[in-house]
This record gives structure tokens, C-alpha cells and sequence, in this order.
């Protein structure tokens, strides 16, 4: 039945686009008085889902500890980030680890090797 709704779909809506980036939500619906099944496919574009806030994915997480003494080599990290840790608190975490004072340890946003901002003590992770 998908394939039906789609190739209609398709006969006014034919492009690249809709090769590459359309799909189809399919809707159930049941009458509670005489019970009749409605099947839809509506198309869509864009499908929002919804992401917990307290998921962190450690593995696109890049973090390195680079020395003031450059002929150290850098520490890659692997942190455990908490629900609304402040950028203080993963400093302190760090501090712990790395037996460096909390004061002493910048973070920073770095895209193509560029400085891209200072992260501030008070933002959220």
C-alpha cells in the first residue's frame, strides 16, 4: 500500500530532492464506534526527533589537553559529562585529573585549526 501512496506522490512531485530527502509517516487510525481502519502516508521532508539532553555520545566528543610547555605532548581525554554541568565543574573534574589548577585550564571551540571562541565558566556543557 506504501508503494502506491509514494508513486502518486511521485507523479506530482518528481525532482532530486524527493529521490534523495522525501519519505513517508504512515498514520493508523481506528473508528471506536463502527471500527474501521484508516490508513495514511503522509510525505514529509524534514522529520523532527526528539534527542535526550542526557545522552552525551563521548565519541564525537574531541578534547585535548594541551601543555603552556608546547614540547609536552598533548593528552587526548575521554570525559564523563553530566546533565547541566557547568563549564567550572568539568574544569574542576579536569583540575583532578590532570593535576593542573582549574584556573589554568582554557576550553575553546577549534574548527579547521582556527580559534573559534573562548567557552566561559558559567555555560552549560
Amino acid at each position: 500500500m506504501a508503494p502506491k501512496f509514494f508513486m502518486n506522490y511521485k507523479k506530482r512531485n518528481d525532482s532530486v530532492i524527493c529521490d534523495l530527502m522525501v519519505g513517508q509517516y504512515k498514520s493508523t487510525l481506528i473508528c471506536p464506534q463502527c471500527k474501521r481502519i484508516s490508513i495514511i502516508f503522509d510525505p514529509f521532508l524534514m522529520l523532527s526527533v526528539p534527542v535526550s539532553k542526557t545522552a552525551v555520545n563521548v565519541d564525537e566528543l574531541n578534547l585535548y589537553f594541551i601543555f603552556k610547555d608546547l614540547r609536552r605532548t598533548p593528552i587526548r581525554l575521554t570525559p564523563t559529562l553530566r546533565h547541566n554541568m557547568t563549564v567550572l565543574e568539568f574544569k574542576e573534574a579536569l583540575s583532578a585529573q590532570l593535576n593542573v589548577p582549574a584556573k589554568n585550564i582554557l576550553l575553546a571551540t577549534i574548527n579547521k585549526l582556527r580559534l573559534e571562541s573562548i567557552i566561559e565558566d558559567n555555560e552549560t556543557i
